[in-house]
């Protein structure tokens, strides 16, 4: 997950989750980076376009739930207060 930046509309957000998807046999905590960081793009989705701001936030859930089923804990919207591509994760990695 080396993007420095988060796609602008919804349909290429939806490209770069498939294109980056982990292969089956990837370890669980990829697997949550995955999800985590596709929770950071949609939330900055539903701020860029505009357009599309309720179905990227339906996604943002999506992958929240994703890591809590993971994780076995919860995730919170505070969690991911990013701006519009730009942001740092947990891991230091530029989003």
């Amino acid at each position: 997950m080396n993007d420095t930046r988060f796609p602008i509309k919804l349909r290429d957000a939806q490209a770069d989750l498939l294109r980056r998807m982990p292969c089956r046999e990837t370890p669980w905590a990829e697997w949550v980076d995955f999800h985590r960081y596709n929770a950071r793009m949609f939330a900055a989705i539903a701020e860029t376009d505009p357009a599309h701001k309720w179905e990227a936030l339906a996604c943002h859930g999506i992958q929240l739930r994703c890591v809590e089923r993971l994780t076995k804990r919860p995730e919170w919207k505070e969690d991911y207060q990013v701006t519009p591509n730009d942001g740092e994760s947990s891991h230091g990695e530029v989003l």
